[in-house]
C-alpha cells in the first residue's frame, strides 16, 4: 500500500499543522464489500480524537447492482464522505486516476472496496504521516486468501530512494493490489526522496 505526498494548501485552519488525509476508494457492482469497509471506515473515526475529519472519497464506476442507492442513502457522522458516480464505466485504472485528480487533501490512500480496515489503522497511519511528513508512506500489508504474493514486509523505518518510479508509486507494482493494512504485522516506513 502506498500513500503519495501532494501538498494542497487545504487544510482546516484548526489543524494547519496537521497533515489532511483522504480515503480513496474506487468501487463497481460491490456494495456489500463497500459497506462493510464504510462501517469499519465509521467505527475507527468515531474512535478518533485530535486528529482532522477524514476525507472519504468514492468512484463508483458505473455500478449496476445496488450500489448507486446505497450510497445515497449512507449517513457518514464521524468522516466527510463524497462520491463520484461515473456517467460511464470508464475502466478500472481511470476510476482510480479519477480519484488522484478528486482529491484535495494533504495525503490519498487509495483504498479497493473490498479490502479490510484493520483495528487501528487510521490512527497508525495519520500519527505516522504527522509524525514523518514523508513523500510517500510504504508498509507491510497481508493480500488476500489464494494471492501469490501472500505477504509485502518492509522492514527499513526510513528508506531513501532516487528511483523516480518507485516515489511515484509504479515501482512498487503489485504493492497497489487489494490489501488488508495489518497493524500487528507492519511498521509505517518513510520514503524520502533524495533528488
Amino acid at each position: 500500500m502506498v500513500l503519495n505526498y501532494q501538498p494542497s494548501g487545504k487544510s482546516s485552519q484548526l489543524f494547519m499543522s496537521f497533515p489532511t488525509l483522504t480515503l480513496a476508494i474506487p468501487t463497481y457492482n460491490r456494495r456489500p464489500k463497500l459497506e462493510r469497509l464504510l462501517k469499519q471506515v465509521s467505527k475507527q473515526t468515531e474512535e478518533l480524537s485530535g486528529f482532522p475529519r477524514l476525507q472519504v472519497l468514492i468512484s463508483n464506476n458505473h455500478s449496476t447492482d445496488d450500489t448507486p442507492e446505497f450510497l445515497e442513502g449512507f449517513e457518514a457522522k464521524s468522516f466527510d464522505l463524497r462520491v463520484v458516480h461515473q456517467p460511464v464505466n470508464i475502466g478500472g485504472c481511470r476510476n482510480h486516476e479519477r480519484l488522484h485528480r478528486e482529491s484535495v487533501t494533504d495525503y490519498t490512500w487509495i483504498f479497493s472496496d473490498d479490502d479490510l480496515l484493520l483495528p487501528g489503522a487510521l490512527r497508525k497511519i495519520w500519527t505516522a504521516l504527522n509524525r514523518e511528513r514523508p513523500d510517500l508512506l510504504r508498509f507491510s500489508f497481508i493480500q488476500p486468501l489464494g494471492n501469490p504474493h501472500p505477504l509485502f514486509n518492509f522492514k527499513e523505518a526510513v528508506y531513501a530512494t532516487t528511483d523516480k518510479a518507485e516515489i511515484s508509486g509504479s515501482g512498487l507494482g503489485s504493492a497497489w493490489a487489494g490489501a488488508a493494512a495489518s497493524p500487528e504485522l507492519w511498521t509505517p516506513s518513510v520514503v524520502r526522496s533524495t533528488l
